[in-house]
Formats: structure tokens, C-alpha cells, sequence
């Protein structure tokens, strides 16, 4: 591991970029990056972060869908949020493969059976719930998203009741085991 190659994580692991398959995935750890992470860059009006959003996603799918919902994000516990026009326009064909990675050993490590329908269904899910929580969030755009050209493709979205209740507003920790309790209850649906 060279000085340049590895970011430090919450409990002093270190995630080497040279040796990824490596990394030994907590919940507890990915939980409490995403609650820390915000949506958007932080342009939200609202507090809105990581864990908000995958629980929304996860919410939204269908049960066989929903623990990939939860966890479509988890490699953002090493790359953050990063907004797509970022990764289009300044991020190369290592950053698809490298997020490709994280999220197959996501599956692994948590015994997540992703199907090619379950990938299209959060990824779906996953859009449409990007236009509800920048409609509730974000401020008028000044010129339309690229997944506006699709947006009359995607599922509406049902539950809202975490947009309407502000959840960012709680407290690291509240998000935290938040995140956490979703995930307790959508592995007891599956035993």
C-alpha cells in the first residue's frame, strides 16, 4: 500500500485502492458514512443525506428488490455522492468498474441476490426517487436533468413519508440506526 493509494474510514481502517477486494464490509461502518454523506453536493434547502435516500429507494421497491435498494449506495461510504454530470465529464471508465466492484462485494458480504430485473428495478426506483427528493429539496433548476428525458418512464413514487417529514433533520446517529434498523428488518423478512 503505497502513502497515495488508501482513504482512512470511521474506525481507523484503512481501504486500500490497490487491493479493494480486501476490504472487509460492516453495515455498522457503511451506515455511518452514508449518514454523513448529503444528497446533491449539499444543495439541498433541506438536510437530506445518503441514508435518507437508500432508505426511500428501498421503501419504494418491491420486497425481493429492497435490501439492493438499501444498499445501491454503499460503495458512496468510499467514493461519497458524486453527481453524474461529474463522473460524465471528468471521471474515467475505472470509476463504472471500480463502484462495479464495491457493489458485487456489498453483495457478497450481506447475501444481497441481485437479478438482472432487481438491478432494473432499483435503478429505476432509484431515478424516480431522485426527482421526488430534488422536487422537494432543490430549488427550481435552471435547465432540465438528464434523467428528466425519461422521467414519464419511471414508477411514481408511493411512500413519501420520509420526504414529507424532513428525516435529514435528525441527528448522525438517528440516521444511523435508522439505516441499520432497515436493514434488521428486511433480513428477518427473509429467514
Amino acid at each position: 500500500m503505497t502513502t497515495d493509494s488508501w482513504i482512512q474510514i470511521v474506525n481507523g481502517k484503512a481501504f486500500d485502492f490497490e487491493n479493494p477486494s480486501a476490504f472487509e464490509w460492516k453495515a455498522d461502518e457503511i451506515a455511518h458514512h452514508l449518514a454523513g454523506i448529503p444528497r446533491f453536493n449539499g444543495a439541498t434547502v433541506l438536510p437530506w443525506y445518503g441514508s435518507d435516500h437508500s432508505i426511500l429507494v428501498s421503501d419504494n421497491c418491491s420486497p425481493e428488490a429492497a435490501p439492493w435498494g438499501l444498499w445501491h449506495d454503499g460503495h458512496e461510504m468510499i467514493t461519497g455522492d458524486i453527481s453524474s454530470p461529474i463522473i460524465k465529464h471528468f471521471m474515467n471508465a475505472y470509476f463504472n468498474i471500480f463502484t462495479y466492484d464495491c457493489d458485487v462485494n456489498i453483495q457478497h458480504k450481506f447475501n444481497i441476490k441481485v437479478t438482472p430485473d432487481i438491478l432494473h428495478e432499483v435503478v429505476y426506483i432509484d431515478a424516480a426517487c431522485l426527482i421526488a427528493e430534488r422536487n422537494a429539496f432543490i430549488h427550481p433548476s435552471p435547465m432540465p436533468w438528464s434523467v428528466d428525458a425519461f422521467a414519464d418512464k419511471l414508477p411514481p413514487i408511493e411512500n413519501t413519508t420520509a420526504l414529507q417529514n424532513g428525516v435529514g433533520y435528525h441527528t448522525h446517529a438517528n440516521r444511523m440506526e435508522r439505516f441499520l434498523k432497515k436493514w434488521k428488518y428486511l433480513q428477518s423478512l427473509a429467514e
